[in-house]
């Protein structure tokens, strides 16, 4: 399926990707900006806000809170979610299918754990649902930006990211204090 296509679904059904990798508590749900509720959509701003802002006071982008609600509130953005029993944001991922340098890939925009919740394997748990539908799509690979400041560059490095061939630093531009990552899918 193209990344066209792709990007037209307004959900995908993620309860057959790998339920087990969640703690049992744990609702996974997968659908678009506009479709989630409102509490959810406040909770994932907040969430990134809490999580991203002083990674991004410290990078040339800077943070703006309209800019990046804009940007996650695209039409085209895809939102995992995983929720607690009481209806809790306790990670997302957000995402988009895409052409990178010629290839189809899943476009990771976002990998958010609520600090309550990591080292419970979320954070593992969504990247691996983003392979599946990185691979179900048939798109090459999952790709993401990383700020080289970011404690995340290990965890996306265990996980098996490398530096795409598409990253600023593979084309000279070793000042720019960001890396796009990428892990190939396994294309049937």
């Amino acid at each position: 399926m193209s990344a066209r296509r792709s990007q037209r679904r307004r959900s995908f059904d993620v309860q057959n990707a790998n339920p087990e990798l969640l703690p049992t508590n744990q609702t996974l749900e997968c659908t678009r900006w506009n479709l989630h509720r409102p509490s959810t959509r406040s909770a994932c701003f907040k969430l990134l806000k809490t999580n991203m802002i002083g990674i991004y006071k410290t990078s040339d982008w800077g943070w703006n809170d309209e800019t990046k609600l804009k940007e996650m509130s695209d039409p085209t953005m895809m939102y995992l979610t995983t929720l607690d029993n009481q209806m809790k944001l306790n990670a997302f991922a957000s995402f988009k299918f895409d052409v990178e340098d010629r290839r189809e890939v899943l476009y990771c925009y976002e990998l958010q754990v609520d600090s309550s919740c990591r080292g419970q394997g979320l954070g593992k748990a969504l990247l691996k649902v983003l392979l599946s539908l990185a691979n179900q799509e048939k798109m090459e690979c999952v790709m993401l930006t990383c700020h080289k400041h970011n404690p995340s560059m290990d965890f996306f490095r265990q996980q098996g990211f490398q530096v795409d061939r598409y990253s600023p630093s593979q084309h000279g531009r070793c000042e720019v204090d960001y890396e796009i990552l990428s892990r190939a899918t396994v294309l049937d």
